[in-house]
């Protein structure tokens, strides 16, 4: 069975997690936590997440085990990175995978 999961970003810095049949909405003030809760509440099983980014929309697909990283905080860059995969969030800039 493939999950289907939505995190929302809301205006005040603060991430939503959602999509969990009879589970209630999760609020989570860093989207890194918020992606790892997600891995654990779905037991790491094939799901589609749906991120909602300061109006960007990005889709993913993670197979069994969530083996790929969708994103983490910029503190090191070992290899310059082109500007169109390095989103700013709110004054925290992230690197986005895929």
């Amino acid at each position: 069975m493939l999950l289907h999961v939505k995190i929302y970003q809301e205006r005040d810095d603060c991430w939503l997690f959602m999509g969990l049949p009879g589970q209630p909405v999760r609020h989570f003030k860093r989207l890194p936590e918020g992606l790892e809760t997600a891995k654990r509440e779905c037991f790491a099983a094939p799901a589609v997440i749906e991120l909602y980014v300061d109006g960007l929309y990005i889709g993913a697909r993670q197979k069994s085990g969530w083996p790929h990283e969708l994103c983490r905080p910029v503190k090191y860059l070992p290899t310059p990175v082109a500007s169109s995969r390095l989103h700013r969030v709110r004054n925290t800039a992230y690197r986005c995978f895929g």
